[in-house]
């Protein structure tokens, strides 16, 4: 893909390899942290997020360093961010070819991602190409337009030449999108070196290099097992149904006619976070029709109780596949009743509301 970017990051790579003196400077975290944390200060960090994520193009790269490695500092930051691609998200990119419907789930789920870890280069190429797609060439821009920053920004950081110059990124994931940016190959080898810098090889290429380092010790100042393990993926709920299968198979793409992302993180009664959000699937209309019917009596009730129970002729339906199977299948017509349980508490014991379904036989 030849675009500006690539033309930008191959120029400085050049300047690097061949031994002329390059413009970049090691992030100095201190100063960072103080000033994004300084509510007199003009990077001072809600200010700056907010335009980022209305995507303000007159952001600066001294902007966008702030930014970058001021999020290390920010409450919404943990080690582990998308390490690897969700299910969700690795489902369809195994595709050779989407339709209209998944290409609006992919943008669901890669903004989702991205709520999470703003500077995913991963997450906003693949938003910008998606949105490309569907002819949004607005906001295509507007991410794209991220992700050439958010490269610039690693870039400016050193030459990733030695140690002392190494690149500084804040998720080891951003190394290889670097790499893939410039166009170089891995080699297979990664080491973590003394001084807390990754060494990734790199295959053979025109300018000899044999490899790049890239500074990761700020991202080891948290353990990894801070970070709850369901934290990168949000919860599908199909026509209101929830699914917990977490293995990308869930979603029937093919019946898909609207796609909604709810960015609230999801607790049950108890306070226990489970979700880090919610993507809604609306079917076709010739699908589901029992549940839809079911939806519509109670006033879509099930969208603001997620975690409701669903209970079929007196059986909770919970996660077991052939009870929500015959709620998929429920036809308007056989439906007899409908009764709404408010969620409650009693003392220690709670609950987060059921929908009682009682059919004709």
């Amino acid at each position: 893909m030849k675009t500006f970017l690539f033309v930008l990051l191959c120029g400085l790579a050049t300047v690097s390899v061949s031994g002329q003196k390059s413009a970049f400077q090691a992030p100095e975290y201190r100063r960072i942290e103080a000033a994004t944390n300084d509510s007199n200060s003009s990077y001072f960090y809600p200010v700056l997020m907010n335009r980022y994520q209305k995507g303000d193009t007159t952001l600066s790269l001294k902007d966008y360093q702030m930014l970058y490695y001021g999020f290390l500092s920010s409450h919404d930051y943990t080690p582990r961010q998308f390490a690897s691609v969700p299910d969700s998200i690795q489902k369809l990119l195994k595709k050779d070819a989407l339709s209209k419907e998944e290409y609006g789930a992919l943008i669901a789920y890669e903004k989702e991602c991205l709520r999470k870890f703003p500077f995913n280069p991963d997450d906003l190429l693949r938003l910008s190409e998606a949105l490309s797609k569907t002819g949004d060439t607005e906001e295509s821009l507007r991410y794209k337009k991220q992700y050439e920053m958010v490269m610039e920004t690693i870039l400016s950081s050193g030459d990733g030449l030695t140690e002392k110059t190494a690149w500084h990124v804040i998720a080891i994931n951003h190394e290889y999108g670097l790499l893939k940016a410039l166009g170089y190959r891995f080699g297979g080898q990664q080491t973590l070196t003394d001084s807390n810098c990754d060494y990734l090889e790199v295959g053979e290429n025109k300018a000899g290099i044999k490899g790049f380092y890239f500074d990761i010790s700020q991202t080891l100042r948290l353990p990894v097992d801070t970070v709850p393990d369901n934290e990168a993926e949000p919860l599908n709920i199909i026509d209101g149904v929830a699914q917990y299968s977490r293995n990308g198979d869930d979603v029937d793409m093919s019946l898909v006619a609207g796609v909604d992302i709810d960015k609230k993180e999801i607790a049950d009664c108890k306070g226990t976070l489970h979700f880090s959000g919610i993507i809604r699937f609306t079917t076709n209309e010739q699908t589901h029709k029992g549940l839809k019917y079911i939806h519509k009596q109670t006033h879509n009730w099930i969208v603001t109780h997620p975690f409701a129970e669903y209970e079929l002729d007196g059986v909770a339906v919970g996660k077991d596949p052939s009870l929500q199977q015959k709620l998929f299948d429920l036809q308007p017509g056989t439906i007899k009743k409908i009764e709404i349980i408010e969620p409650s508490r009693n003392g220690e014991s709670c609950t987060d509301g059921v929908i009682k379904i009682i059919t004709k036989h």
